[in-house]
């Protein structure tokens, strides 16, 4: 028996007629902007810069970042602008540097974010180590 309409209910459509169905625009999703990359990447890219630049600029109890360590501050701003970076090009290298970037922000939050992490600075810090946490997940599990 025929079906009226070839390729509905679980059916093949007759060879050589291509599939009438298509997805919706609106169930498609927002399209991929020029760098290739989904904003929330970059949102999270700036609030890792943000985050870190705070934690060790904000002067708490008399003390600042840059005076107390200046090492690790500079470690851990540098690396959330190699992050930051390498979250802007679209390229093999720059999700490299991305990747190393936000593993840096996290080993400078372990050492210098978590020990102070109910003070108001460890709450910047952990903005950014969060984001860049975030940042590394996704990118390593999605290839982005």
């Amino acid at each position: 028996m025929s079906h009226p309409h070839p390729g509905a209910f679980g059916t093949p459509p007759p060879p050589g007629r291509p599939p009438t169905h298509t997805v919706p625009r609106w169930a498609a999703g927002p399209p991929a902007p020029a760098g290739g990359r989904p904003g929330w990447l970059l949102t999270g890219a700036v609030l890792a810069v943000l985050g870190t630049l705070l934690g060790v600029s904000i002067p708490e109890n008399d003390r600042l970042g840059w005076a107390d360590y200046p090492a690790w501050a500079a470690f851990g701003v540098l690396a959330a602008l190699a992050l930051f970076v390498g979250t802007v090009l679209s390229s093999a290298r720059a999700r490299d540097l991305q990747l190393a970037g936000a593993a840096g922000v996290l080993v400078f939050w372990v050492f210098i974010g978590l020990p102070m992490v109910t003070s108001n600075t460890g709450f910047c810090l952990t903005v950014g180590g969060l984001s860049a946490g975030a940042i590394l997940y996704v990118s390593t599990s999605t290839g982005r």
